[in-house]
């Protein structure tokens, strides 16, 4: 038998902005009538976030572009979704959880671009819930404010300091589950109410498309490319749902594009 190096074939996988498609090529030809199209992507998975975001903390439907840089800094594909949504329910509001990221809103002035905040440790977070034990929930906020002013939360606004001016507090978003909940929407749009093949389904449907002689070259040269596909966890994840769907004769080999591209 041939092999897929041989015969120049392969099932090249573009996660881009707008969709994902799967496209067997064969003889370094595309074998148009077997393509197929997710309608997910990175755009998908910013909507999504911007929702998400809106609805738990601040209005952001119109700050597409902030959102973006959200999704390419914290989003990771779960290997694991029901582990992790275990996991992000730890301490009182999730405060526990190893997934609790802030991302400091920019502001213009202060702030030019958005960045991600160090993140507290389980240790400390144990520690600030111990010392508001007992306050009321107003008082707890209030405690929790200035301890974050006094840790360094905020700064001192240009030209403060001996002439009274307010300190500067910074805005940000506090992400916890919904760093891996977004880019679940790639392997399953039913999550969205969408009526369609995620992903994996997709590169399926491509491979049975064509000749059933050549399915087992596709399986063993599938070629992932696009923004999508350089967030953490992706392949892992996509060889996971791809195994029980690939009849086991075949062999399942997937490999990252040199020229994957850039975040989507």
């Amino acid at each position: 038998p041939h092999t897929a190096a041989e015969t120049r074939c392969s099932l090249v996988v573009d996660a881009g902005f707008s969709a994902t498609h799967a496209v067997p090529v064969f003889g370094d030809r595309i074998v148009r009538a077997a393509v197929r199209r997710a309608n997910v992507g990175g755009k998908t998975m910013t909507n999504y976030l911007k929702e998400l975001v809106s609805y738990r903390a601040v209005n952001m439907m119109d700050e597409y572009y902030i959102i973006d840089d959200v999704k390419e800094k914290l989003c990771f594909v779960s290997a694991d979704v029901r582990e992790d949504l275990l996991l992000s329910k730890k301490g009182p509001g999730g405060r526990l959880s190893p997934y609790r990221a802030t991302y400091v809103l920019p502001d213009g002035v202060h702030v030019s671009r958005g960045f991600v905040k160090p993140s507290e440790t389980v240790a400390q977070r144990k520690k600030v819930d111990a010392a508001l034990a007992g306050l009321s929930e107003e008082d707890a906020a209030a405690a929790l404010k200035a301890a974050t002013l006094a840790g360094g939360g905020a700064e001192p606004a240009r030209g403060g300091g001996a002439g009274g001016k307010k300190a500067y507090e910074e805005q940000s978003l506090v992400l916890n589950n919904e760093r891996f909940a977004v880019p679940e929407i790639l392997f399953r749009p039913s999550d969205l109410g969408a009526p369609q093949a995620g992903i994996a389904d997709a590169i399926v449907q491509a491979a049975q498309a064509c000749h059933p002689d050549v399915q087992e070259l596709l399986y063993g040269a599938v070629v992932v490319t696009g923004g999508c596909a350089n967030m953490p966890g992706f392949i892992d994840r996509l060889k996971a749902e791809l195994r029980p769907m690939v009849p086991d004769r075949f062999e399942l080999n997937i490999v990252l594009s040199d020229g994957a591209g850039g975040p989507e």
